[in-house]
């Protein structure tokens, strides 16, 4: 798991994450709010929707720049639930995508523990995590959830 962790933070610190607002469903305005901090004002930067969410970017100063992404995903049929990801450089659409699937994905495997070792389907090989073949985190994420290791002979 020590492996996985590392993998994963040095990830996020590629993408200049610095935290998320610790599991409360709060936007920014909320949390600033609940600081005390209402002499902040923050400035919104661009808006985006993704298939199965959407957020806003925003910038703001607190002694240094920041910048706060407030992602919103379906849940419940009618509902909405709010993700709120810390930065300390001024993240791309991309890049909120990737530390949200990275957090949802640290999320399944906090409340499933499942393995992180698997038998590939296509040439049964095992395979842990951080040695399926991929280009990037969010291919190696999806080839965990499909149990492909990518080092088949007949992987791209």
């Amino acid at each position: 798991m020590e492996k996985t962790k590392q993998y994963i933070e040095d990830a996020r610190k590629s993408l200049g994450y610095v935290g998320e607002n610790g599991g409360e469903e709060l936007s920014l305005a909320e949390i600033l709010k609940k600081s005390d901090k209402t002499d902040i004002q923050p400035e919104k930067i661009t808006e985006w929707e993704w298939v199965g969410g959407s957020g806003i970017l925003w910038k703001y100063v607190n002694g240094t720049t920041k910048w706060c992404a407030e992602v919103w995903v379906p849940y419940g049929g009618d509902g909405l639930y709010t993700h709120t990801y810390f930065f300390d450089r001024e993240p791309c659409e991309n890049d909120t995508y990737i530390i949200h699937r990275i957090q949802s994905f640290l999320t399944m495997l906090e409340i499933d523990h499942p393995a992180l070792t698997f038998h590939c389907w296509e040439c049964g090989r095992k395979c842990h995590f951080c040695d399926i073949l991929a280009k990037d985190i969010i291919t190696r994420i999806d080839r965990y959830e499909d149990r492909f290791c990518g080092n088949c002979d007949d992987c791209e």
